[in-house]
């Protein structure tokens, strides 16, 4: 009986010391000499000579590669919060590097293998005055060496989650610094703090988006916005951890995923030269996505991968421009890479032709414009001005212009320059005398698709080329009331064009309705008053094969406009006369 007993007490012991086994953040221990964890020594100098006896706790092999995480030996028993930041490290690598590894599958580019080590030292400032890191990883490890990264004793202060997204975002520096093209000073550089601090736009910036992607709902990156909301008007490639949400827009909306965002580590160079810097930053920056950046950051738009926005606060325009009918001309400064918009306030009583001489003769300054709180923005085509109305009943039209610039600069902050150049022409006010609509125009009106290609192809010829108009289908239909209503629609009505630098195809396809008040002058103008807009279309844009959607509207004038037109029993015709081209419509 008594040993039946001890046999009992024997077995229930060793489940219970197996269910402890399985539970307990350390699964082993197994003692290491800290020094020899890299061929090189302990990554961080400070903690050379205090930092000896390590224990592994953890060991795993995913693909090609080791991971381990270490702690000095015997400190992790004394506090619980060292268990919690062992789960947080152990799920934070399994996580990332399958994330990262499937992002390599695209363009040969995987993780290292990659050892942690909890030091419980405090860390240093980077520079005088720097916030202190909670972790680090280090760039001076060999081709067949693990990864350095070393987490100190503020990581403690994280709750869970975040200490699993700083675990991501420092492993994506381990898928940096094995993929990144360091030139032939690769040794001068890693070693060189002010070296790797002036990389830190795009080493830093990047880490902060993929560790988001890996944790999505942590939003540990969030804490950096507001230092670059205040330092927009800096040029970004200056600045480090802020850079955030540029990152975020070009890996989930424009750059073709986070697996082509990725490669960039096979076309920058790590390097301390500033020329290559912006050199970087505009490859980086191809064609105008940084202009478009700039355009959701200043409407709080850029998405966040776990859903909704980035919090990011714009606190311009810092400059106005006022222009009346003895306006000529104004010179804008802006420096390359930043986020300066202007406002323009017009006054009242005319109309405005507006263009821009961009000074730039390379073509790396862009520029768009939208009317005060709009939800769009127009881009500014350097042939055909811009046309201000604000004639007869019109007030002031505040516009917010948007310059930037893409140009490599011998010093960073050096200026661009463009000229914002203003015509004004006096205008006659048609729609005062419309009356109700003239009974040929009641009805339902078909447009004819081919007047209406022939009217794009004459819209588009100042442009030189660089947009080709390439046709239309669906339908488009207009109708008009005896209560002088006008209702606009479509059938699955869409426009093709393409852009030739950069070489973009688009499809646009007209999705929302416009209704208005409709009146007719004895003159032949059709007037449209107190418009309920603006028209909504789908964009489909085709970029070397990369496609990619978006929404956006067709700003009309609220107040109103009127065209040319004429009229018989079965045909309507709008006129434009500033392109001597018409529109038929069918009933």
């Amino acid at each position: 009986m008594l040993l039946t007993y001890k046999i009992k007490s024997i077995i229930f012991y060793f489940f219970l010391s197996c269910f402890l086994y399985s539970t307990l953040t350390l699964v082993y221990s197994m003692e290491v000499s800290c020094s020899k964890l890299w061929s090189t020594g302990l990554p961080d100098p400070s903690l050379v000579g205090a930092v000896d006896r390590c224990e592994e706790f953890y060991s795993a092999q995913i693909g090609e590669n080791k991971y381990k995480a270490f702690f000095i030996k015997d400190i992790w028993t004394n506090n619980p919060k060292v268990n919690e930041l062992a789960e947080a490290v152990k799920e934070g690598i399994e996580k990332s590097v399958n994330l990262y590894n499937s992002l390599g599958n695209t363009n040969s580019m995987k993780m290292p293998s990659v050892y942690v080590l909890y030091a419980d030292f405090p860390a240093k400032p980077l520079n005088p005055g720097g916030h202190v890191q909670n972790a680090i990883t280090y760039p001076f490890f060999k081709n067949n060496e693990a990864c350095p990264i070393i987490i100190y004793s503020g990581a403690l202060t994280l709750d869970s989650p975040k200490q699993k997204q700083m675990v991501a975002h420092e492993l994506f520096h381990c898928y940096q610094f094995k993929n990144i093209l360091f030139g032939n000073k690769r040794d001068v550089f890693i070693k060189n703090q002010s070296a790797r601090e002036s990389n830190g736009w795009w080493l830093e910036g990047s880490a902060n988006y993929f560790s988001n992607l890996v944790y999505p709902s942590v939003n540990s990156e969030y804490l950096f916005d507001p230092l670059y909301d205040a330092n927009v008007e800096v040029p970004f490639q200056t600045l480090s951890y802020s850079t955030t949400a540029f990152f975020q827009y070009m890996g989930d909306n424009t750059y073709g995923g986070p697996g082509r965002m990725a490669f960039i580590f096979k076309v920058i160079k790590f390097t301390d030269n500033k020329e290559d810097q912006l050199k970087g930053a505009r490859s980086l920056s191809e064609g105008m996505n940084f202009h478009l950046f700039a355009e959701k950051f200043i409407m709080k738009a850029i998405p966040d991968s776990g859903g909704g926005f980035h919090p990011t606060v714009y606190h311009g325009p810092t400059t106005q421009y006022f222009i009346d009918k003895e306006t000529t001309s104004y010179e804008v400064e802006f420096k390359p890479f930043t986020i300066a918009s202007k406002t323009l306030k017009f006054a009242p009583g005319g109309i405005y032709n507006f263009t821009v001489t961009n000074d730039n003769p390379l073509g790396n300054n862009y520029f768009s414009y939208r009317d005060k709180n709009a939800t769009s923005w127009q881009y500014f085509n350097p042939y055909t001005p811009a046309n201000v109305d604000t004639s007869c009943d019109k007030k002031e039209r505040v516009l917010e212009f948007l310059p930037t610039s893409m140009a490599i600069k011998e010093s960073v902050g050096e200026l661009e320059k463009a000229t914002l150049n203003f015509e004004y022409k006096e205008a006659s006010c048609p729609c005062k005398d419309a009356t109700a609509p003239n009974s040929c125009i009641i009805g339902t009106w078909k447009m004819d698709n081919k007047s209406f290609d022939n009217y794009m192809k004459n819209f588009f010829k100042p442009y030189n080329g660089d947009i080709n108009y390439l046709g239309s289908m669906g339908d488009l239909y207009i109708t008009i009331s005896s209560d002088q209503r006008l209702k606009l629609s479509s059938s699955d009505f869409q426009i093709i064009y393409a852009m030739k630098n950069p070489s973009v195809g688009v499809t646009s396809l007209f999705v929302g309705g416009l209704l208005a008040e409709v009146g007719a002058t004895n003159d032949g103008y059709l007037c449209l008053k107190n418009i309920d807009g603006p028209i909504s279309v789908h964009n489909t844009i085709n970029m070397g094969g990369t496609i990619t959607t978006g929404e956006g509207d067709l700003p009309i004038d609220s107040k109103n406009t009127f065209v040319k037109f004429s009229c018989n029993q079965n045909t309507l015709i709008i006129i434009n006369e500033a392109i001597g081209s018409r529109i038929h419509f069918n009933k």
